[in-house]
């Protein structure tokens, strides 16, 4: 019940955040199914076997793969979630939503800010708009957004959870 409730809450501030999201339901899901990974990474990482059953489980289905990578999308593939492969050296979620905006993702990562107790780094971010360090189960993490990411298949602000392995 409080996983529903995260996600509904999370959604409904991401649609009233932006009006052009409230007009539209294709995108309305695709922040929801957002918001669902935002919650399974949250609850699974770094169980990277967890995660993908989870995001599987919710309807997000796995696409061609570019090295490592692993990818899963949803909402007709206006949201990817991007795995690291298991020989990576790290581990973690990568969520993005086409056109999503760099204030929309900054909602959509309070999750994971929260749980981390994340403090914002300030200074050279290298290609990211924000950083944030923090710790998730024990794990010191790095919270990321790229804005207007560019996956080939879809152009969207980025949000990440990386840690070493």
């Amino acid at each position: 019940m409080m996983r529903h409730s995260l996600r509904a809450v999370l959604a409904l501030g991401l649609l009233v955040a932006s009006p052009v999201l409230a007009q539209s339901s294709p995108r309305a899901e695709a922040i929801g199914k957002a918001a669902e990974a935002v919650q399974i990474c949250a609850e699974q990482m770094p169980d990277r076997r967890g995660v993908i059953d989870a995001l599987r489980a919710v309807g997000f289905q796995p696409r061609e793969a570019t090295g490592a990578l692993r990818a899963y999308s949803a909402a007709n593939f206006r949201t990817v979630v991007i795995l690291p492969g298991a020989a990576d050296s790290v581990e973690g979620c990568s969520i993005t939503v086409r056109a999503m905006t760099l204030a929309e993702g900054e909602v959509l990562i309070q999750p994971w800010l929260k749980i981390a107790h994340a403090v914002e780094k300030h200074g050279d971010t290298g290609r990211y708009d924000r950083v944030w360090t923090g710790v998730f189960k024990n794990i010191p993490v790095l919270l990321l957004i790229e804005e207007d990411a560019n996956l080939n298949v879809l152009r969207g602000t980025t949000i990440m959870a990386l840690a070493r392995r």
